[in-house]
């Protein structure tokens, strides 16, 4: 409305108490920034495999798998059914757990649980058993390496 002026409100950073340029804003740049850094040091000392095992936690909250038992099987390096590499990464944030179950109807506790690839794992799903894919995997590592050999002729 014309003729009617609007109250104005100086609106002052909730940290440091500057005042701010800009409306939807409750902190200054410089305090915003700091705030920023602060969040970025305290992920970074978090315990190496923290970000995957809070994942981990979210994605299955049944699971009766603790921090401990999941840095044990950081340590193995390769996958159960076709012996490729896993790259386990230690301060990453990452949706690859690198983790199956043996038994899709059991929860993921320790004795259920195989390191694998995301090939592997997406692959043998809920459709394949345990002792099923066991047999399979020879043939599906032949299949991987031959797709690798051909992958590195070109």
């Amino acid at each position: 409305m014309k003729g009617v002026q609007e109250e104005y409100v100086e609106r002052k950073c909730s940290t440091c108490s500057r005042p701010l340029k800009y409306k939807p804003a409750t902190q200054c740049r410089s305090c915003s920034a700091k705030q920023t850094i602060q969040i970025a040091l305290n992920a970074r000392r978090l315990r190496p495999y923290e970000h995957l095992y809070r994942y981990f936690k979210k994605r299955y909250p049944d699971s009766a798998l603790t921090y401990d038992e999941l840095v044990k099987f950081t340590h193995t390096k390769m996958c159960h059914y076709c012996f490729d590499p896993i790259i386990w990464k230690a301060h990453t944030s990452t949706k690859a757990i690198n983790l199956d179950r043996k038994d899709n109807s059991l929860p993921h506790n320790k004795s259920n649980l195989v390191v694998c690839c995301g090939w592997c794992n997406s692959i043998k799903s809920d459709q394949l058993t345990y002792s099923e894919f066991i047999l399979l995997s020879p043939i599906l590592k032949e299949i991987r390496l031959r797709r690798n050999f051909k992958e590195n002729l070109t």
